[in-house]
């Protein structure tokens, strides 16, 4: 399995933004009551910012 660098994971975004949504990231959000049509708006706009967390797993930062 291939290990993607941010460069590479900002290239993937820019031609195909369908980003998987954690289980850690949903519960999240339904613990904050944070509205699904507000996440929805950012997650289809690049990120601010991206961290690689381990293997081909990255957290993207977005403004709010």
């Amino acid at each position: 399995m291939k290990d993607y660098n941010i460069k590479q994971v900002i290239n993937i975004l820019e031609s195909n933004p369908k980003i998987k949504i954690s289980k850690h990231s949903m519960d999240c959000w339904f613990e904050r009551d944070i509205d699904m049509n507000y996440v929805e708006k950012y997650l289809n706009t690049l990120p601010l910012g991206i961290m690689n967390q381990n293997f081909n797993l990255f957290k993207l930062l977005y403004s709010h």
